[in-house]
């Protein structure tokens, strides 16, 4: 049979440069280079030891633990999740730091998801690929993600990780209608996010009820029905994660509060009972720090910009429902002790709105704009490499 791809009169089909194998091949990279510098041998251990012993209890039969915060010391339930997801594989490395290297690997794994399923959600609903690739391109690189992995909080880089990619797929599912199977992978993905840290479960609950709830709002009907679908998937992910290991911790729950109601620790340097006033100036400090200024200000223009042209698209409609939840969060930490990781939670978010504005520019402005997003994507990519040089000691 004749090739006809390249017959007289024919063109050679061209290829998308803004599709899956290049965010792909971005995120990829990106990870990469991170794994390059988790593996280095001046990369700091953190709290690494900490959870290869912890998996080696694991292994050896002991499921349930809790752990504490930071001054005054509240206890809380410190799930499994990441360590049940190493067992495969943990009697293949023996020692200490080759096992560390095994977690590390597995929870950035789980971060590069979400930015893949992100980049997919920004071209299904928006129709637009170079969101999608941009947001891809600087996911590895946001802040947050390489200062967890270089301090080894790696059960909270798993599970936001696997939570991540169990919300954002409901989502990317919800413009068709709904096949039981899908809302099963969704809702299992969602509890093993749950079942992997208790910070990404107190966060991610009401995140994901406020994003279903928030898409019922909007203009379409097939997504107002996977809405309803949703909020059965992150029943079924709370029930599940609470019956099989918070349920357990009620006298913990119990004592904590006590402690919290009680002010104990209120006269402690850097408690997290201090004065609301000394949190507020450390959570912006911490966000800054979290974020970088290039990719905050990006963010913040792409906020403005979806909500003035898509006010009542479900995405736009899902990303208000995350910037509440998370920010109401993050208040929530400055004015009473229950501090939660919810800048981590906020991740995908800040990659697609920060994502949409990068996109807008070069689409409006031509070649111009286009050499503008590129600067602008460079900025944020630099700006996310300050932590690694941190982690390295340089």
């Amino acid at each position: 049979m004749p090739n006809t791809c390249c017959a007289p009169g024919t063109r050679a089909p061209v290829r998308n440069p803004w599709g899956w194998t290049t965010a792909a091949g971005l995120l990829l990279a990106g990870t990469a280079i991170k794994l390059a510098v988790a593996f280095h041998p001046q990369m700091m251990v953190g709290d690494g030891i900490f959870h290869v012993h912890r998996a080696q209890l694991v292994e050896a039969g002991r499921y349930f633990f809790t752990s504490t915060t930071p001054a005054p010391y509240f206890e809380f339930p410190y799930a499994i999740g990441l360590y049940v997801a190493a067992m495969p594989f943990w009697s293949w490395l023996p020692a200490d730091l080759d096992r560390l290297a095994l977690l590390r690997v597995i929870s950035a794994t789980a971060d590069l998801a979400v930015g893949l399923v992100v980049w997919g959600v920004a071209r299904r609903f928006w129709h637009d690929d170079r969101a999608g690739v941009f947001a891809a391109a600087f996911y590895s690189f946001i802040r947050i993600g390489t200062q967890t992995l270089g301090g080894a909080n790696l059960t909270n880089l798993f599970a936001q990780g696997v939570f991540g990619v169990g919300l954002t797929w409901l989502i990317l599912r919800s413009d068709r209608e709904q096949r039981a199977v899908m809302v099963i992978v969704g809702g299992l993905l969602l509890a093993a996010g749950f079942l992997s840290h208790f910070s990404t479960a107190s966060v991610g609950g009401p995140l994901a009820v406020a994003v279903a709830i928030a898409m019922r709002a909007g203009n379409s009907r097939v997504v107002k029905q996977s809405a309803i679908w949703m909020l059965l998937a992150v029943a079924l992910a709370a029930g599940t994660s609470w019956v099989t290991y918070y349920s357990r911790f009620m006298p913990v729950y119990r004592q904590t509060l006590s402690r919290v109601g009680s002010g104990e620790g209120s006269g402690q340097a850097r408690s997290m009972v201090r004065p609301a006033s000394e949190k507020a100036s450390a959570s912006l400090r911490i966000l800054r720090e979290n974020f970088g200024v290039p990719l905050l200000a990006l963010s913040a223009a792409g906020a403005v910009l979806i909500a003035r042209k898509r006010a009542r698209d479900p995405l736009t409609l899902a990303l208000a429902a995350w910037l509440v939840v998370t920010g109401g969060f993050a208040v929530l930490g400055v004015v009473t002790p229950i501090e939660m990781r919810a800048n981590l939670a906020a991740e995908p978010l800040v990659a697609i709105l920060g994502a949409s504005t990068l996109s807008a520019i070069a689409t409006r402005f031509g070649l111009a704009g286009r050499i503008i997003a590129i600067v602008l994507l460079l900025a944020v990519i630099l700006d996310g490499l300050v932590p690694y040089a941190r982690c390295l000691g340089i």
